[in-house]
């Protein structure tokens, strides 16, 4: 049964729900809460948010998770030329996917909520800044593994808004930094 808290503040609103866990697991979360400072509802809360925007939308078996300094090598080890092509296909090919597969109507907006920032949020692969100024917008997207991750991304960022949108905005790549004009 679920019971609606009243939140008279500017905020989401929270719904009270029991669920059944492993008592395994339970001890685990509250362990991993008691290191980190917060609440086993933190915990939860965060691994049911990380599920319904990146788990449920990637999909299990979509992902490989890698320590950050192999990904680094592999990186620093692949022809450049070869990392685009493959930015440019899985920007043009897995995302349209993603979006048809679960319904997302093909916009900017819903790129940035429900690919951008999820990825940004979960993956590793980088960090997502939307900046506004004035009638300017631009996404920038940070990350530490040199320059040849950047290529991949900018390319990976053409083939997804050229998929989706059927245009190739304007992307600067530099360093660790890839950013993207979105007006």
């Amino acid at each position: 049964m679920e019971h609606l808290i009243e939140n008279r503040r500017v905020g989401p609103r929270f719904v009270h729900t029991s669920i059944r866990m492993p008592i395994e697991v339970r001890n685990q979360l509250e362990r991993e809460a008691a290191r980190g400072g917060v609440t086993l509802n933190a915990i939860a809360n965060a691994a049911l948010k990380k599920h319904t925007r990146f788990d449920g939308i990637m999909g299990p078996g979509h992902s490989v998770v890698l320590e950050k300094h192999v990904f680094s090598r592999l990186v620093e080890g692949i022809d450049v030329h070869l990392l685009k092509g493959i930015g440019r296909d899985f920007g043009e090919k897995t995302v349209k996917e993603i979006f048809g597969f679960s319904g997302f109507e093909f916009t900017v907006e819903n790129l940035i909520a429900h690919y951008f920032e999820p990825m940004g949020a979960y993956s590793g692969v980088y960090e997502v800044n939307r900046i506004r100024k004035g009638s300017l917008e631009r996404l920038v997207l940070r990350h530490e593994y040199g320059m040849n991750w950047s290529v991949f991304l900018g390319e990976h960022l053409s083939g997804v808004f050229n998929s989706i949108l059927a245009a190739r905005p304007k992307i600067e790549v530099e360093n660790n930094l890839v950013g993207i004009d979105l007006t």
